[in-house]
């Protein structure tokens, strides 16, 4: 579906690693069209709690759902980046300081 570009592949969900969360919405974005399709064709094509849980999903889908999914998808990337920051051993006090008022 989209060819010459990078295979993209949600990733294992994390209680502790923003990265893992970050990144699944950025793909998830990346990808609704994709996703959209698919579901569509198992709701469709497959009988019994497939089809029945894609006609689900498929009904969530909608501008409140793109623009959440927007929404967190930035504010995880902001929030992942200076999480990894902070944890950097040569971080200080005062650039803490700084990487977390940027996130305003």
């Amino acid at each position: 579906m989209f060819p010459g570009e990078q295979v993209r592949e949600l990733q294992h969900l994390s209680d502790t690693r923003l990265w893992c969360r970050s990144t699944s919405c950025e793909i998830a974005l990346l990808r609704l069209e994709c996703i959209v399709r698919l579901l569509k064709e198992t709701s469709t094509e497959d009988t019994g709690a497939r089809a029945v849980s894609a006609r689900g999903l498929l009904a969530q889908i909608d501008a409140e759902f793109v623009y959440l999914l927007q929404f967190f998808s930035e504010i995880l990337g902001k929030v992942d980046k200076v999480s990894q920051q902070l944890q950097d051993k040569q971080a200080d006090l005062g650039k803490a300081a700084m990487l977390i008022s940027s996130l305003r």
